[in-house]
């Protein structure tokens, strides 16, 4: 009885995490520009890319993609210019804003912590950039 329990148990936690394994997850984006555009995310897989998902924005620029958790890591996001907006696929749900994809400073994260997280960072990224060289000029002079 205990043994015929324990297979049943087992059983059925391998479901629910096979089950949790292929969650959706959805990007939702606002971006005025992209009225009508077809709208991409993309994922790599090794030193290869590969399209997760794409939709057509509506006329006012909102589109919605989705990803599951198998589509883990990086990707990013492109319209017709090609331009690209990272994306940390991280099993949440990721809600933007903005106006330009391959300009970070215009693109606000309203939901997805990790997302919000390298937003930040790609913002301030040029500021360290220029702090650097700034340092080492001086260290030179």
């Amino acid at each position: 009885m205990n043994f015929l329990l324990y297979k049943l148990s087992t059983l059925l936690i391998f479901c629910i995490l096979s089950l949790c394994a292929n969650a959706q997850h959805t990007i939702t984006g606002y971006f005025p520009p992209l009225a009508g555009q077809l709208v991409g995310l993309v994922g790599f897989e090794g030193f290869g890319i590969y399209t997760i998902d794409s939709t057509t924005a509506s006329e006012k620029g909102h589109f919605a993609l989705s990803y599951t958790s198998r589509d883990r890591g990086m990707g990013y996001l492109a319209a017709k210019d090609n331009k690209a907006c990272f994306v940390v696929l991280a099993n949440e749900d990721i809600q933007l804003k903005g106006e330009v994809l391959s300009a970070p400073e215009s693109i606000v994260c309203l939901s997805g912590k990790e997302n919000q997280l390298f937003v930040q960072y790609a913002v301030e990224h040029p500021k360290r950039q220029q702090a650097l060289s700034a340092w080492d000029y001086l260290i030179k002079g």
